[in-house]
């Protein structure tokens, strides 16, 4: 009997090794995936300084690797965010905003920043073209004069994978 048993935690320890169960627990992996960094975007408005937080939009891709080639991961999808504005943050802007500073709880391998003038909003599929690279210096964006309103995708990458950051400036 003994032999018996010795034998079934043999064949139970051979599979749980074969099948690649990882000590990290369903609730660690949990946390670690739904850990993706926010980012904040300072402006002043008025003479008030403010900050505006932003949790990543769709898509967004997350992983954790175990080191072994193997890992974990999320992906979420959705319609071009021009196009999936229903929980866009918007910046009101004044006479005296005129620089956005850029910042992230934890800072990206890189960032790129699109823009699209805000008449667009809703028409991804017309104007996918119509957008422009920023420059950014020293985490900064230096906002156009024009009085128009924009529409700012900042797309971040990090080893554990990327995050778009949709906000409009009107």
């Amino acid at each position: 009997m003994s032999k018996r048993i010795a034998f079934l935690l043999f064949i139970l320890l051979l599979s749980l090794l074969l099948t690649g169960c990882k000590p990290t627990g369903t609730n660690m992996i949990r946390e670690q995936l739904e850990n993706i960094p926010n980012m904040t975007v300072i402006y002043t408005t008025n003479g008030e300084r403010n900050e505006l937080s932003l949790s990543p939009g769709a898509p967004y891709s997350w992983g954790i690797s175990y080191g072994d080639g193997t890992g974990v991961g999320m992906h979420a999808d959705a319609d071009h965010p021009l196009n999936e504005t229903r929980y866009l943050k918007v910046i009101e802007r004044s006479a005296d905003t005129t620089v956005l500073e850029i910042g992230f709880s934890t800072a990206p391998e890189s960032y790129t920043i699109q823009r699209w003038r805000d008449i667009y909003i809703g028409k991804y599929a017309e104007h996918m073209d119509d957008f422009e690279w920023l420059d950014v210096s020293d985490n900064k964006v230096v906002l156009s004069d024009d009085n128009q309103g924009y529409f700012y995708v900042v797309v971040a990458n990090w080893s554990q994978g990327y995050a778009h950051f949709p906000f409009h400036v009107k």
